[in-house]
């Protein structure tokens, strides 16, 4: 199935995902290392993620989910997206997963999410973007912070993962214009 882009950047693009991207993403969202990072910890079936896919066109406008596509390679390297939008607010939550191990560290992730905030600003008109982290999770607090975004408080051990109570860090993107006032 060929894959529709919706924003398109130098590495990388974000484009709808499709049927095709179900055993690729049920064998990243399985690997023991991602449940670390993610509050998932169940197994997935690919079913499940089929399934997933398929509900995705009915959950906008609340949830915007993209893969992020290698631009030259056109393979996976991981999704993006906005969930629970709420356009009366002007907010929403991001997340973003990157796939494989040696996609990381390279810049895909920034790239992306750089196209996913101008899309929530200047498409959506979203206001604030809400980046959350696990406290242990230096790669997404490093990412927060080179894209802008400013830390906002931290829900201490908010979440069971692993055997472990962790922390979650929260960080705010602002449409420029939009910052609150000190």
């Amino acid at each position: 199935m060929e894959r529709v882009m919706c924003l398109v950047g130098k590495v990388v693009s974000l484009g709808l995902l499709t049927i095709d991207d179900v055993d690729t993403l049920t064998r990243w969202i399985n690997q023991e290392e991602m449940r670390e990072y993610l509050s998932t910890y169940l197994p997935m079936y690919a079913s499940q993620e089929k399934e997933w896919i398929e509900k995705l066109p009915s959950r906008m406008p609340n949830d915007f989910v993209f893969g992020i596509i290698d631009n030259e390679t056109k393979t996976l390297l991981g999704n993006i997206g906005l969930h629970r939008v709420k356009q009366k607010d002007g907010l929403a939550h991001a997340g973003i997963f990157i796939g494989d191990r040696q996609n990381r560290k390279k810049g895909v992730a920034t790239e992306a999410g750089q196209l996913l905030l101008k899309y929530a600003f200047d498409t959506l008109n979203l206001r604030k973007v809400i980046h959350e982290a696990f406290a242990h999770n230096e790669a997404s607090i490093a990412l927060g912070k080179k894209l802008g975004a400013k830390q906002e408080g931290v829900m201490k051990s908010h979440l069971f993962i692993n055997g472990r109570y962790v922390d979650v860090v929260i960080m705010s993107y602002f449409r420029p214009g939009c910052e609150p006032k000190d």
